[in-house]
């Protein structure tokens, strides 16, 4: 893992681990590593990631530069987090998928998930969106919202998937 500062951490879980856990090593190796653009994988976010500690998990692992477009939904971008959960983020998809483009929607709002999935959603760009949030616990009327706003994406034919962490079983 690579820190928001770009600082190296080690590593305790790489992806030839996950390869091998998910058994992705022959899928690789049998050349399918994404798709590529126009198809991309979503990921709403509440803070941005830095170039260099993309570069630095990329060149530990051995992976192909990611291709990362930030959309900066409010016109603003948050800054760094206080955590490094947006790069891990980015790091994991990008190795499940190393050939697939990623749209990074960052959202500086009071809301700021919302409007980023929300985003995600309207623009109607990438088949997947993998969400991680770190959002406080939302209320029931909020996830409702938000479920709404999800149902929207999966009719359009996007696939949605959230971190198994995230919000427990409330995900509806």
């Amino acid at each position: 893992i690579v820190n928001t500062k770009g600082g190296a951490v080690e590593p305790n879980f790489a992806p030839s681990d996950l390869y091998t856990f998910y058994n992705e090593t022959p899928v690789l190796n049998g050349g399918n590593k994404g798709t590529g653009a126009p198809d991309c994988v979503g990921l709403p976010e509440v803070g941005d990631v830095t170039n260099r500690a993309l570069t630095l998990f990329t060149t530990r692992f051995k992976l192909p530069p990611v291709a990362l477009k930030k959309i900066l939904v409010n016109g603003r971008n948050p800054g760094l987090p206080s955590d490094n959960e947006p790069a891990l983020d980015v790091e994991w998809v990008h190795a499940v998928s190393p050939n697939t483009p990623i749209y990074f929607y960052l959202a500086d709002s009071k809301t700021p998930y919302l409007d980023a999935i929300t985003r995600a959603i309207d623009d109607n760009k990438c088949g997947a969106i993998s969400s991680s949030t770190e959002d406080s616990c939302p209320d029931l009327a909020m996830l409702d919202v938000y479920n709404t706003e999800l149902e929207q994406g999966v009719v359009q034919g996007q696939t949605i998937f959230h971190s198994s962490g995230d919000y427990g079983d409330n995900w509806i």
